[in-house]
């Protein structure tokens, strides 16, 4: 209570400071709107809300930023002319739709250049910290998802363990094969994702998860602690799961499966999006899709046994010696802090991976990948992966 308490005093988004929500609600799900049509996932949270018996509020975030293409801002615009007019102004921006959505209006009020869709999922997941807090949402998990979705019957079924910090839902991508390069790049920009959190998995990395914002139910006390999603224009979904797996666990599940539908889109610098539309244009030219070279995976491994060892027992100065020129910079002295300052072999290992962390892993794959490794055709993954890709399906491989 304390941190959130905090949190919502000084760090909260301004939109948060002041909701008079007239009625209660069980759940709290946030969509981030961006030139979208939500009519799709709307549905099918009403209709995953009936079969749970639940009563769920819809915080719906408008948003563009100052340098986004007129048709954004004009479809942006539409959306919210089609409801205003019926809706109840709470606050400067704030609009409640009954029975069941607050609107806000960061359309007119646009972001500037370098913020976006985290700073429209923080304002989105303040809110609702705020209800939890004043007691409007009866839950303390905020879900959060997207325009592309469709969640399914039994989305609000979880009940994750005591200390876990987030869920991340499983997800497949709806393939449109009359668009054929677009499906087949959606396909393989999917197993891409799989195969890099599976490679993860057999390195015994303890950030091996998918870090996608449209699949992601939070803890509130948690996403407290960490001080919410960066306000960042991509990459937002990477970054908080990265703050909240230091503080609790984060559970991935196999079942509800939110169902992401295919879209080429420029919203973000980075993402489905922009990568779909980068591997269809290489698929087109006649390019293969490369990913990172299974044997990464294989060096990463490696290096992390022989850490989980030094907590264990005092390893022979060859080793230590072939430990740390094989590993990444910094991670000797990061090992010799959490010697000096910790006292046991778990409190030693958490400090070690609280500092080799999914973003410090990630620029090692890449280090790996550039200088030593390079890249593979993603057949190559994909048959290395294939027995640990859970629902994977054979590739149209060319």
């Amino acid at each position: 209570m304390k941190s959130r308490d905090q949190y919502l005093a000084l760090y909260a988004e301004p939109e948060s400071r002041n909701v008079p929500l007239p009625l209660k609600f069980d759940r709290a799900v946030t969509i981030p709107s961006l030139g979208e049509d939500l009519d799709r996932v709307l549905s099918s949270l009403r209709f995953a809300a009936h079969h749970s018996a639940l009563r769920p509020l819809f915080i719906i975030v408008v948003n563009n930023r100052t340098d986004h293409s007129a048709s954004l801002i004009a479809a942006n615009r539409h959306l919210l002319d089609s409801v205003l007019p019926t809706a109840e102004p709470l606050t400067t921006g704030l609009y409640w739709v009954a029975p069941d959505r607050l609107i806000v209006d960061r359309s007119t009020l646009p972001f500037p250049p370098k913020q976006g869709v985290g700073l429209a999922r923080k304002i989105g997941c303040d809110i609702a910290l705020r209800l939890i807090a004043q007691g409007s949402v009866l839950s303390r998990w905020i879900h959060c998802t997207d325009g592309d979705c469709e969640v399914p019957e039994d989305y609000f079924t979880i009940a994750p363990p005591d200390g876990t910090a987030a869920c991340v839902y499983n997800f497949e991508h709806v393939l449109d094969w009359s668009r054929p390069y677009e499906a087949e790049a959606l396909q393989l920009y999917d197993q891409s994702l799989r195969c890099y959190v599976e490679g993860l998995k057999h390195a015994g990395s303890p950030y091996a998860h998918q870090s996608l914002g449209s699949t992601l139910a939070l803890h509130s006390d948690s996403y407290a602690m960490v001080r919410g999603f960066p306000k960042t224009a991509a990459a937002e979904d990477f970054y908080l799961l990265n703050k909240l797996a230091k503080v609790g666990r984060i559970e991935t599940l196999t079942q509800p499966t939110i169902r992401i539908h295919q879209r080429i889109s420029d919203r973000v610098p980075f993402g489905t999006g922009v990568s779909t539309r980068k591997i269809s244009e290489d698929l087109e030219a006649g390019r293969n899709y490369q990913v990172y070279h299974p044997a990464i995976f294989d060096h990463l491994a490696t290096f992390l046994k022989g850490t989980d060892c030094l907590s264990r027992q005092p390893p022979s100065p060859e080793q230590l010696d072939t430990l740390w020129k094989e590993g990444p910079e910094g991670a000797e002295e990061a090992w010799e802090i959490a010697q000096r300052t910790r006292t046991t072999p778990e409190q030693r290992r958490k400090h070690f991976h609280d500092w080799f962390d999914a973003f410090r892993t990630l620029k090692y794959v890449h280090h790996l990948r550039d200088h030593r490794y390079g890249v593979a055709p993603i057949a190559t993954s994909v048959t290395k992966l294939s027995d640990r890709l859970p629902g994977s399906q054979p590739l149209p491989l060319q």
